[in-house]
């Protein structure tokens, strides 16, 4: 279709779309939680905040307080920082190779994170990606991207696609109030209590649109897609697609982890007087029973602080409280409002299936040169996304191009496979893997080394459980006036998920940074 048809057909659609359905709403500023708050401590003041856990939410709390002129101390139970983006070293093929146990990406909506980024100097450590490719069984391969407004850039993505027609946007019509009108305040009351599948059902979605635009992205939330909730569904789909035309554009890490930002971040804490304590397991909390304050954890009973922030996993969190509660009488104020706490929030808030990611380096490399970096692959479970890292990071680049070999990252986010030793994972996958990439059987491609790794630790996003997931300041306003939490297993008063959700800030003044005060 000549050039000027293609840009007036997608206009009509356009208008069309915008008559049927209307357009989203404008964004609001959420005012500051504490706005007469001083942006740092008074001179002379000194209050001291334990953080326990040093992810994501650790590390971004930690970070925030600290510049704040608050004596900080972070406890991480491993030997590594940075929870789900942590990277650790490998000695493969003669040599130290570091591995990351989740992809560094940062999407444009992560205005928070890139806020870190730019307060660490680390931009230049990333570089932009604008396009998601996908590779499909019953359909053409996908090179997604959108930069024009609504509805120009839903127009466009369809008549960008090899697989969808003009006419079939109108299918979508049926779902598009619900984007559209996307209101956070109601999305869990209205769509809470179905699956995606439900929602497919109610909603009648055109199976191609459905298969090629929406399925995708429930492939790389680590949760069940048969189980996914259809109000966080719609959340991810506002979130990285309606509500920003540059929404599903990602700055990609260039180097792992620890080198990409973890170092600089530790090492600006370290600047900022931040002690960190390694290979230190939190068991429980010491309570004032006369206050219902917090005064100290359990393993250093000692050490007094003025504020704690729980900022572990969802089985980290359940620990602590399990054993802080077992160890309080039960006929106290205290033990009453933990008991409440948990078995109203923390004990229904559930895990993700397990996942694995598998590293293999081969001795050659594929021949298309336009092949992706980063390839989705939703149709072919378990495998969920395959990265080239070898095209990606610096530091496979190097082994690469000195050995012609390559470096794939093969992630299988929803892992129900049961226990298939790690040594025969290729084996197990190289079937599905040849299906996408055949050139890897065809020229016989030698496995010169492998690297697996398990996570069991993300949250789960199922119908039916948002409503039990705990605001930041739950502990708070319950009762326990110095405790509170940080993680992506919360609930948060905004849109907001992922790495961006871990870390919404603890702060006072800025509207971004409203979550609650330090008492």
């Amino acid at each position: 279709m000549p050039k000027l048809w293609v840009t007036i057909t997608c206009a009509v659609g356009a208008l069309i779309t915008a008559l049927l359905i209307g357009f989203p709403k404008s964004p609001v500023v959420i005012p500051p939680t504490n706005p007469h708050d001083a942006e740092r401590l008074p001179h002379g003041t000194k209050k001291s905040v334990l953080i326990i856990g040093g992810g994501v939410a650790g590390l971004s709390a930690a970070f925030e307080l600290a510049e704040r002129g608050y004596d900080v101390t972070i406890r991480e139970a491993s030997s590594h920082l940075g929870g789900r983006i942590k990277t650790t070293q490998v000695e493969k093929l003669g040599r130290s190779f570091h591995v990351d146990t989740g992809h560094l990406g940062v999407f444009h909506n992560y205005h928070q994170f890139h806020d870190i980024q730019e307060r660490l100097g680390v931009q230049h450590h990333f570089y932009p990606v604008d396009a998601t490719d996908i590779e499909f069984r019953d359909y053409q391969r996908e090179h997604i991207y959108t930069w024009e407004p609504w509805p120009l850039n839903i127009m466009g993505l369809i008549m960008r696609s090899p697989n969808l027609s003009i006419l079939q946007s109108m299918y979508w019509i049926h779902a598009g109030f619900d984007f559209v009108n996307f209101d956070y305040t109601k999305v869990y009351q209205k769509f809470g209590h179905m699956n995606f599948d439900d929602y497919d059902k109610a909603r009648n979605l055109h199976p191609p649109f459905a298969a090629i635009i929406l399925r995708p992205a429930l492939a790389m939330t680590f949760n069940d897609p048969k189980k996914f909730s259809a109000a966080e569904f719609l959340l991810y789909s506002h979130f990285f697609s309606i509500s920003n035309p540059k929404a599903n554009r990602k700055d990609m890490a260039v180097h792992n982890s620890q080198d990409a930002i973890l170092d600089a971040w530790v090492n600006k804490l370290k600047s900022l007087g931040v002690r960190i304590e390694l290979n230190s397991q939190a068991e429980g909390l010491v309570l004032d029973s006369q206050t219902n304050r917090v005064t100290a954890e359990s393993s250093h009973p000692d050490e007094v602080y003025d504020h704690t922030i729980i900022a572990t996993d969802i089985p980290g969190v359940k620990h602590i409280f399990q054993n802080t509660i077992s160890s309080i009488s039960p006929n106290t104020d205290i033990y009453k409002i933990l008991t409440n706490i948990s078995d109203r929030t923390i004990s229904k808030v559930t895990l993700a299936p397990p996942y694995k990611l598998l590293w293999v380096w081969f001795d050659k490399q594929l021949d298309d040169t336009n092949t992706p970096v980063m390839l989705q692959t939703p149709e072919f479970s378990p495998l969920s996304c395959i990265t080239q890292l070898h095209l990606l990071q610096e530091e496979f680049i190097q082994w690469a191009n000195e050995t012609g070999g390559s470096v794939f990252l093969f992630d299988l986010y929803v892992w129900n496979s049961g226990n298939i030793d790690d040594a025969k994972l290729w084996q197990f996958i190289s079937p599905i893997v040849n299906d996408i990439y055949p050139e890897i059987s065809d020229r016989k491609f030698k496995v010169l080394d492998f690297h697996v790794d398990t996570g069991t630790t993300h949250p789960a996003y199922l119908k039916d459980v948002e409503k039990y997931r705990p605001r930041a300041t739950l502990a708070n306003e319950l009762g326990i006036p110095n405790l509170s939490f940080a993680g992506d297993w919360l609930h948060t008063d905004y849109p907001s998920v992922f790495m961006e959700r871990a870390v919404f800030l603890l702060g006072e003044k800025q509207p971004i940074r409203c979550c609650y005060q330090i008492m």
